[in-house]
């Protein structure tokens, strides 16, 4: 109605002041808009802009893009974050503990870490955040936690490994070849 809309004209005549007398920066406006918006669309702005980001020559997979999607609702929704004022250090250590008490990797928490450093550096490069609230939060050690133990190969499995491959195309010579379906793939 016409009171609400007089209502938005003035917020928006006083910010504008605000500007002009110097107590609010450009930079201070545009994280106050950035502020009002929910976690989830600027979520979607990141993804977007991954898309369209290019590393070393290469676009971002779309398997990547994906997987941090699925980490960052995955934190947003555990640890409750609707905003990005609600973004905190203090909720990811918690959240990052809750993690590594549920059996979580320490290299699976990192990644999901990674994920939202990311998130909240490109918040502060767009102007949506003054500083990332999450700069200094810690690694989990992935040196104490590992799951899978990386080792050579003994001689007799490397023996087995190229019998293997060089008796596999004999093998399989004139062998019609056998889709599976998608599930089973």
């Amino acid at each position: 109605d016409e009171q609400a809309a007089r209502q938005v004209l003035a917020n928006l005549v006083r910010r504008v002041e605000h500007i002009k007398a110097g107590i609010l920066t450009p930079e201070q406006d545009r994280q106050a808009t950035h502020a009002a918006k929910s976690l989830s669309e600027h979520v979607a702005s990141y993804l977007e802009h991954m898309r369209a980001k290019t590393i070393r020559g290469r676009k971002v997979s779309k398997k990547h893009r994906i997987e941090v999607e699925r980490q960052l609702e995955k934190i947003a929704r555990d640890c409750g974050f609707t905003k990005l004022a609600d973004i905190s250090r203090e909720a990811m250590e918690k959240w990052m503990n809750r993690q590594e008490k549920a059996g979580m990797g320490a290299r699976t928490r990192n990644t999901y870490r990674a994920a939202i450093l990311t998130f909240c550096n490109w918040c502060v490069e767009t102007d949506r955040l003054a500083a990332n609230p999450l700069a200094k939060l810690c690694t989990a050690d992935e040196t104490c936690d590992r799951r899978r133990m990386r080792r050579a190969l003994t001689e007799d499995e490397v023996h087995r490994l190229l019998t293997a491959a060089r008796l596999r195309p004999v093998a399989e010579l004139g062998r019609p070849t056998v889709r599976r379906p998608k599930g089973e793939r």
